[in-house]
């Protein structure tokens, strides 16, 4: 059984929300950061009208690439040193994964997953050691009612439930992608991206998979 945490960081004490520290309105979203070796790397969705200014942020960290262009959103592949005192490292170092983060220069929410409550509280413990602002928003065992969805977004969330409500997944369907974007008022491909990593994330969690998976 594992958990699902969200939690509430100070920017300065994630990297990114340091990189991002000088742009307050810049607002970026990455999915699962994974530790490679002497390194994290995530993949970071920007909106477009932002993207020159979080390439010029991210000139300080190991390297960077575009990995995807969409129509109003740029998904660029990060790549920084990890190091300690870092809330990812030390979430790390207690088994834990982060599976997404969100936020703006000033504050960062991120979902994070342990194999057991007691690595959660371990995590929780260093963090508080270490002096990490870190604070628990809510935690979700991923086997108890409800559990699976405690990963989405709210965004993803709200794409998923308008989905079912208009009929996007039934058999045939009764709602289009973009009567879906008509409906949230957003792009056909950001509801694309909400459905499938919000999907995505129900899966993993109802099936337990592992990191590796």
């Amino acid at each position: 059984m594992t958990v699902v945490a969200s939690v509430g960081v100070p920017a300065e004490q994630f990297v990114l929300g340091s990189v991002l520290a000088a742009n307050p309105d810049v607002h970026v979203r990455l999915d699962r950061i994974v530790p490679l070796g002497e390194t994290f790397a995530p993949y970071i969705w920007v909106a477009g009208d932002a993207v020159g200014t979080v390439e010029a942020a991210l000139r300080g960290l190991a390297g960077f690439e575009i990995a995807e262009r969409l129509d109003d959103e740029v998904l660029i592949r990060a790549e920084w040193e990890r190091r300690p005192g870092d809330v990812p490292e030390t979430v790390a170092e207690h088994g834990g994964v982060v599976l997404e983060a969100s936020g703006e220069a000033g504050r960062w929410r991120l979902l994070l997953r342990f194999p057991d409550r007691e690595a959660l509280a371990a995590c929780y413990e260093s963090c508080r050691t270490e002096r990490l602002g870190l604070g628990l928003l809510s935690v979700h065992d991923t086997d108890s009612p409800g559990g699976a969805l405690a990963g989405l977004t709210d965004p993803q969330r709200e794409a998923l439930e308008a989905a079912v409500e208009m009929g996007y997944f039934e058999v045939p369907r009764r709602a289009t992608l973009t009567d879906l974007a008509t409906e949230l008022g957003v792009s056909d491909s950001a509801v694309s991206q909400r459905l499938r990593r919000g999907i995505g994330s129900v899966v993993a969690a109802s099936l337990d998979c592992g990191d590796d998976s």
